[in-house]
């Protein structure tokens, strides 16, 4: 076992057949190997500079992995940045968790209101009001149920906006006493990182088309509700993005590694 808390500089003055090494817990300043190289599989470690690796005789099949994450790990490093979290001692990367509150506070509302017009009208069509589309299409659309199939699409946006509120709701942080079996634990924040941040961008990328029709096409006059709804889903998106940085950054507290950064932000403090 090599010790890891040292650098070391890996040379072969022979040829190499066939070499499987685990390099990811080294210092390695460099690898060099002076004759032919038949098959190499390395595992290299997460680069803290520049890693010479030479060599200088043929080669049939070398393969080198580093760690995931080590791309953006390296890029945090050359700018002077913690590896993990990418903070600097110029700033905490961002903002203070104090300000994102703030802000993030308003564009999660922004995210609340994103859906709620396309929910209203879905649900004026379910009741008889034929808001914004022809009499004809009112018609077809009741004889074939499309209106209340609608309705139950526009229930999973208004659950969404709901829980979107968690963003900077107490409960987004720990588990009410209505979530049996959680109640009073922390909210580990992966779980609204991932699926906000996975909603925020289908919602902006699938209605693009729909305003870039708009700008082409202009405001239909005939039918107008069936499109002009969707003209918020990509401030929706955008404000949804925005709200879940915000509450990464709240969230994220103090590096482990570096100890740059203030400690978490609780919005009951």
């Amino acid at each position: 076992m090599l010790n890891g808390s040292i650098p070391w500089v890996i040379g072969f003055s022979g040829g190499l057949s066939r070499l499987d090494a685990d390099l990811s817990r080294l210092r390695l300043d460099s690898l060099s190997a002076s004759s032919g190289v038949s098959r190499v599989k390395l595992l290299l470690t997460e680069p803290s500079g520049k890693v010479s690796i030479r060599f200088d005789g043929g080669i049939s099949d070398v393969t080198g992995r580093c760690p995931k994450g080590a791309a953006v790990a390296y890029w945090r490093r050359s700018r002077d940045g913690c590896a993990k979290c990418g903070r600097t001692d110029a700033g905490s990367g961002c903002c203070p968790p104090g300000a994102a509150a703030r802000w993030g506070r308003w564009a999660t509302y922004f995210a609340v209101i994103g859906p709620l017009p396309y929910a209203a009208v879905r649900w004026a069509w379910a009741l008889g009001i034929p808001l914004g589309i022809t009499e004809k299409f009112f018609r077809e659309g009741q004889e074939t149920g499309l209106w209340w199939a609608g309705t139950a699409l526009s229930m999973v946006d208004l659950a969404g906006a709901f829980l979107t509120l968690g963003l900077v709701q107490h409960w987004g942080e720990v588990f009410p006493r209505w979530v049996l079996l959680l109640s009073g634990k922390r909210v580990p924040p992966v779980m609204a990182i991932v699926p906000a941040s996975l909603v925020s961008v289908m919602v902006t990328s699938a209605r693009l088309q729909v305003v870039r029709g708009f700008l082409v096409n202009g405001f239909p006059t005939e039918g107008w509700a069936t499109t002009a709804p969707g003209l918020l889903w990509p401030v929706w998106g955008v404000a949804l993005g925005a709200g879940t940085l915000a509450y990464y950054y709240r969230r994220r507290g103090r590096c482990a590694r570096c100890g740059r950064g203030e400690d978490y932000h609780s919005l009951d403090a």
